[in-house]
């Protein structure tokens, strides 16, 4: 689910448009919970620059994840999961000067300018980067489909059997330039 999840907000992000809007219900609020806290966890860490949210004070892989917990009033209250209450303490042009400075912060760090860059440079940068990351992977993928049909091929010809692996090298090297 992680990655459908980050392939709709990647193609978006590339189109310029707002992410989807993904919705994930139960009978039973553990499920729910457990979509919450995977994409908290598996979402908000990494090493690199790119890594992690970039809201400093989003620290708390329950509560600062990247979902929003619509509970019961009796149960929403208690809850370690961003709430509806999570939104009403940010949505304030306080903190919104506060999320800027912060984000613009790790975009400066991340892309290594010396010069501050403001938001609309910023996601300019980000989309190149993404877009740099979607062709690597359209490359792999051209590189898989290349290497089964060399193996196909090579399953037919009885006589290079024991130097398919040298065969199927020198031919990705062939196709691949």
């Amino acid at each position: 689910m992680l990655s459908v999840v980050a392939t709709l907000w990647a193609e978006a992000a590339l189109k310029g448009e707002e992410p989807p809007l993904i919705m994930a219900c139960s009978s039973n609020n553990q499920a729910v919970t457990n979509i919450l806290e995977s994409f908290g966890r598996d979402f908000s860490v990494g090493t690199g620059a790119f890594s992690g949210r970039w809201f400093s004070d989003f620290k708390d892989n329950k509560r600062d994840g990247f979902g929003i917990y619509m509970a019961r009033s009796t149960i929403k209250d208690k809850s370690p999961h961003q709430t509806q209450l999570f939104f009403k303490e940010r949505e304030n042009a306080g903190y919104f000067e506060k999320a800027k400075s912060n984000y613009l912060e790790h975009a400066n760090k991340a892309f290594k300018k010396q010069d501050k860059i403001g938001i609309d440079e910023s996601i300019t940068l980000l989309k190149r980067a993404l877009q740099t990351e979607v062709e690597k992977l359209k490359q792999i993928e051209q590189a898989w489909r290349d290497f089964i049909a060399i193996e196909t091929e090579l399953e037919t010809r009885k006589d290079t059997k024991s130097d398919i692996p040298k065969v199927i090298y020198e031919e990705l090297e062939r196709r691949l330039g």
